[in-house]
């Protein structure tokens, strides 16, 4: 379910540093790539969660709950969008 966005907090978003979150974004996986195991061990971590989550509720995701969790993506990125292109309007 979405729920109302406060338009601030939707500017504030969209007139975020985003350069500077990428570029720390690449720095930290460059740093987790860098430590032993690296990606090898990240991979390994998901894995263990994936194989946890089948064993917990065997079927997990259903092919409802990935449609379900596809269109909530899709129109959560349809209003940003929108916020982003009215926000640069102004």
């Amino acid at each position: 379910m979405l729920c109302p966005v406060d338009p601030e907090h939707a500017r504030a978003l969209v007139e975020r540093g985003w350069q500077d979150a990428a570029r720390r974004k690449r720095r930290y996986w460059a740093e987790r790539v860098a430590e032993p195991g690296g990606v090898e061990a990240a991979l390994a971590a998901v894995d263990a969660l994936r194989r946890h989550m089948a064993a917990v509720q065997p079927g997990w995701p259903s092919a409802e709950a990935r449609r379900a969790d596809l269109d909530h993506h899709v129109e959560l990125k349809r209003r940003i969008d929108r916020a982003a292109a009215a926000l640069t309007r102004r």
